[in-house]
């Protein structure tokens, strides 16, 4: 045949794979459901999907669950879906914690587990955390790792999303680029995907406000540093990199702070978890709960008591105001696109926040582009969040579903 030796499923392989995915996707929606249930709504005869749903009852992905209504004649057999058929592992990289959750089919969290992540963290042990991490949790979950359908990765700094790649991650310094997909893949035997952890943030709020979210969006995430993520048309771009929308590095003062990145008054030096750390420390605070540096909440706690009116606290976010509304409006003037959504540390910050930096930006644009302006504050969103939604959109494809939200490699 023509595809003889050509990288390229024939035919019938193909058309197999399209009708076992579309029996899937209906099962995988379903309490409980007939063979007939399936014929219709998957459009296929009823001896292809009785072959499929055999295939699948003999994979574990189908279970009997006794019989349906008779309707005249002999009742039907009924059948449920098994989330539990296989598994995906969620990882989110982001400091201060590297967190990797287990998630079955229909997106439940079976476990989660977290591990320090900072400055001070070498390729070499974030490689042997991840492959530890994802080991430990196979084994006290009793999961055999040929049920891992995926792991899927979220990381900051620059990748090579061609060959799964983590290139370097400023912060850290020397980087020896980290080959994720092969470590991992060839670790415990399942496909490996990599993206920007801003893309994880973003498709996680995408998630808690489906009826809420805008065409286009410019989503600024508040951790150890600030990233953001540009939505267009309901996809989130990413960049040779996986970096577009790099806002944390944008000059916000002229020979300014000098950054870990080289540059001089980056957005990072003066409206992030870091240099909140670094005030904190040249001017120790008697605020409760802000005493701990190396607390992971405290940039959090910053912004939850500025909104809550907190004098010192408002003082603190009011003097970073400037700054990021600086690079917010450069943003926008770059992409055109004036609805924000703020997440992570500055989501704390709720109406507050949002209020201020909405006045600051408008100032900062041309009168026709302000008056479209909306920022608001997003979900508080939990490591549970972003573990589940790194491995969502995998899953979905795993389940037949199309989802042009996020690119996967």
């Amino acid at each position: 045949m023509f595809w003889e030796g050509v990288n390229v499923k024939p035919p019938f392989q193909l058309i197999s794979e399209i009708n076992r995915l579309a029996v899937l996707r209906s099962i995988s929606r379903r309490e409980s459901f007939t063979k007939m249930d399936v014929v219709r709504d998957a459009h296929l005869s009823l001896p292809t999907v009785s072959d499929i749903i055999a295939t699948l009852h003999a994979e574990g992905y189908v279970l009997p669950k006794g019989n349906g209504e008779s309707r005249g004649g002999r009742p039907p057999a009924l059948f449920r879906f098994n989330p539990t058929a296989k598994f995906a592992f969620g990882i989110n990289v982001d400091p201060p914690t590297i967190a990797i959750g287990l998630i079955d089919l229909q997106f439940k969290l079976h476990a989660v587990t977290e591990y320090p992540f900072n400055d001070d963290s070498t390729p070499e042990y974030i490689e042997a955390t991840l492959t530890q991490g994802i080991a430990d949790i196979l084994l006290k979950q009793r999961i055999d790792p040929n049920k891992v359908v995926s792991i899927s990765i979220g990381v900051p700094g620059y990748l090579d999303r061609d060959t799964g790649t983590w290139l370097g991650y400023l912060p850290l310094g020397s980087f020896t680029p980290l080959p994720l997909r092969e470590l991992l893949s060839r670790r415990f035997g399942a496909p490996v995907h990599i993206q920007h952890a801003s893309s994880i943030y973003t498709f996680a709020e995408m998630q808690k406000s489906p009826g809420a979210w805008p065409r286009d969006a410019l989503v600024v995430i508040c951790s150890e540093g600030v990233k953001a993520s540009v939505v267009v048309d309901g996809r989130i771009l990413s960049g040779d990199h996986g970096n577009f929308g790099r806002v944390g590095h944008l000059v916000v003062v002229d020979n300014g702070r000098r950054c870990y990145c080289g540059a001089k008054g980056c957005l990072e030096m003066y409206a992030s978890g870091r240099s909140l750390r670094e005030y904190i420390r040249s001017n120790p605070l008697t605020i409760a709960g802000l005493s701990d540096l190396n607390d992971p909440a405290l940039p959090y706690r910053v912004f939850q008591l500025a909104a809550e009116g907190n004098r010192t606290c408002r003082q603190i976010v009011e003097d970073m105001i400037p700054h990021m509304a600086h690079a917010f409006a450069a943003l926008i003037n770059l992409t055109d696109i004036g609805h924000i959504v703020l997440l992570g540390a500055y989501a704390e910050g709720g109406t507050y926040l949002a209020d201020l930096l909405q006045q600051d930006i408008s100032q900062r644009l041309p009168k026709v582009t302000g008056v479209r302006l909306f920022v608001r504050a997003g979900h508080r969103l939990t490591l549970e969040d972003l573990v589940v939604s790194a491995a969502m959109p995998v899953i979905q494809r795993h389940l037949g579903v199309q989802i042009p939200t996020i690119h996967l490699d």
